[in-house]
């Protein structure tokens, strides 16, 4: 007969805006949490650009940005973050994972604030058109987190300033700018405050889970496991990786996001490749390039591959 288990909820919040050891919560929280918890974590960085993982940072940043960069887990595009954006993240195991209760979720906590977002797309939120909130997805072996940003009262000259999204990207949504596609709750609401925003999710999240026991927590910048995440999260290897000055480049826009590829070959064989992207699918990006370089060129028309990632990259590289 199986054990019954006690099923709860953990409602974490970050008191600083430390974007290395915020961030390393996400992975802390990926490798520790409790198969039968489900987890928010709700926090705030400061003048920080997060790269998603398989994004080329030199494309992303502009060379002006003068704050902190750093690179997540989860695919998706470059966002900025500072003091007037507060950051969600779900995370739940695996078999309990469910990105439409997040979602519920987030909508709850804005619709009883008075907000009619709707959510659009492959990861936006949007009221009125204006994109409020990005969101992201990093899927693990046994627990998976959903996260994303809402911008409340953010700097969108700052935003502007700080990413330089491809032509490609812009023109896909229809606006020629950052700033003319973002907006802050603001907007709407000239009084609303990060801290409402933050208290109005925390208490969606809790009443959506009533029936499980609950803990709450402040965010320990005193862990030693906390502080090594961090401190990977720092390295140059991990947020900057190589921007190749290769022979070849190919990039265009499909619709599950952009992709850029650099590559050389000679002869036959391929002898270098990079592939960015901002796919939220992250998992075919080093198994293409692995087979890729281990497959003579004129043979990569007969390879065949269960995603449409690697498809169309593979197409758009022999065009």
């Amino acid at each position: 007969m199986e054990e019954s288990v006690e099923h709860s909820v953990l409602l974490l919040q970050a008191d600083g805006l430390q974007p290395y050891k915020n961030l390393a919560v996400e992975t802390y929280l990926l490798e520790n949490l409790h198969p039968y918890t489900h987890a928010l974590y709700l926090w705030q960085n400061d003048n920080t650009v997060v790269v998603g993982v398989n994004q080329n940072a030199f494309a992303e940043v502009s060379p002006t940005f003068n704050g902190y960069v750093t690179r997540r887990l989860s695919g998706g595009g470059a966002v900025y973050h500072d003091a007037g954006n507060l950051n969600f993240t779900f995370v739940s195991a695996k078999n309990r994972y469910s990105v439409d209760n997040n979602k519920r979720i987030i909508y709850n906590a804005l619709k009883g604030l008075g907000l009619n977002a709707e959510f659009t797309g492959r990861n936006d939120v949007v009221i009125d058109g204006k994109k409020i909130s990005g969101q992201a997805y990093c899927l693990r072996r046994d627990t998976c987190y959903h996260h994303g940003t809402i911008l409340i009262n953010s700097n969108v000259e700052r935003i502007q300033a700080a990413l330089r999204p491809s032509r490609q990207k812009l023109e896909s949504k229809g606006v020629a700018s950052v700033a003319s596609r973002v907006g802050n709750l603001v907007d709407w609401n000239p009084n609303i405050t990060v801290e409402q925003v933050r208290d109005a999710i925390a208490k969606a999240f809790l009443e959506f889970y009533a029936d499980y026991k609950v803990d709450e927590k402040r965010v320990d910048y005193t862990n030693p496991k906390l502080l090594s995440i961090a401190e990977k999260l720092t390295s140059k290897e991990w947020i900057w990786g190589r921007n190749p000055m290769l022979t070849n480049k190919v990039e265009s826009r499909f619709e599950w996001g952009t992709v850029s590829v650099a590559y050389e070959i000679k002869g036959n064989t391929l002898t270098d490749i990079e592939i960015f992207t901002d796919a939220m699918n992250t998992d075919w990006c080093d198994c293409l390039k692995t087979t890729l370089l281990q497959t003579p060129v004129n043979e990569w028309k007969l390879l065949q591959f269960d995603n449409i990632e690697a498809k169309d990259t593979i197409q758009l590289i022999l065009v």
